[in-house]
This record gives structure tokens, sequence and C-alpha cells, in this order.
């Protein structure tokens, strides 16, 4: 039988509670799941791509089934790269689903075989977007409702 793989992509910069949530509710439909850290050069991110990736590694160290890795280019090629036929995205709102229709159609005309799955935020972290963390985080605000300890600590330890 084969195995039933999906790629989570994503920015990542930071890790937030609405990526974890996604990533455990998908968990029970996938063998494996690999969150790939997509590598822009177009951005300037709070985290390297190294300490997202021992974050993310860190946070789902208990689970075999979660691999994490880099990408640079096409999604569609990232996920046939590992062997995936399954693209998982997190929605939050209505207005995420407006952005994330077209990007879906976009990939499946570049890789029919890799179908777009989409997952609903639970409602306690339906409002947590990477951007907001780094805004608020930017101008001292209290983020640890919004990110695992070891984001916290990652982020702080860049402001001592």
């Amino acid at each position: 039988m084969a195995s039933r793989v999906a790629i989570f992509p994503g920015s990542f910069d930071p890790l937030t509670f609405g990526h974890m949530d996604i990533v455990k509710q998908s968990l029970p439909l996938f063998d494996k799941i690999v969150i790939g850290i997509g590598i822009s050069s177009s951005k300037a991110p709070l985290l390297s791509a190294e300490e997202r990736k021992a974050i993310i590694e860190q946070e789902f160290a208990e689970d075999p089934k979660v691999e994490v890795d880099f990408f640079n280019g096409l999604t569609v090629t990232f996920a046939k790269d590992v062997g995936a036929k399954w693209m998982i995205r997190g929605l939050r709102t209505e207005a995420d689903f407006s952005y994330e229709m077209p990007m879906a159609e976009t990939n499946r005309s570049l890789g029919p075989e890799i179908q777009t799955v989409f997952i609903p935020c639970s409602v306690a972290h339906m409002y947590i977007s990477s951007s907001l963390v780094k805004e608020v985080f930017r101008h001292k605000g209290e983020i640890s409702r919004f990110v695992p300890p070891s984001v916290l600590q990652s982020l702080t330890s860049k402001i001592v």
C-alpha cells in the first residue's frame, strides 16, 4: 500500500500555535507530513531557516510522522520531490480561503496529481498569524499566547 505523504508548506517565521494546530489536525489523515520551510531571498525573516527548522523539529520531536525540510522554488516541485500527493493549507477565515483557492488551482494545473487539502484552524487559534506575531514582537508586545516557548526563547535571545 502506498504511503500517504503530505506537505505543509510555509515560511513558519515564526512557528505559531495556529501552525501546530493544523499539523495536529492533519496527523490522523496522513502517514507522513513534511513541513516545508520555504526559502525566499526577497523576504527578511525574523528567524533564520535553520532556527525555524530546529524549533519545528523540537516541537514535533515526539511524532515520527513529522519531518522538516527546506525548499526553494515551486511548492508543487517540492511536493513531487518528497513524494507527496497532498498539500495541506490552513484556513483561519474566509479571507484565507479567497487567497488560497486561486493558489490551489494554480498548483493543480502545475501538478494535477497533487491535491490541496484545506484544514480549518481551531477557533482558539484562528486570528494568529506569523505576520501579526512579528509585528507585536517588534513593538515589544507579549507573544507567549501565540507561540510555543521554543519560539519565545529564540526570539528573546535575539534582543538580549
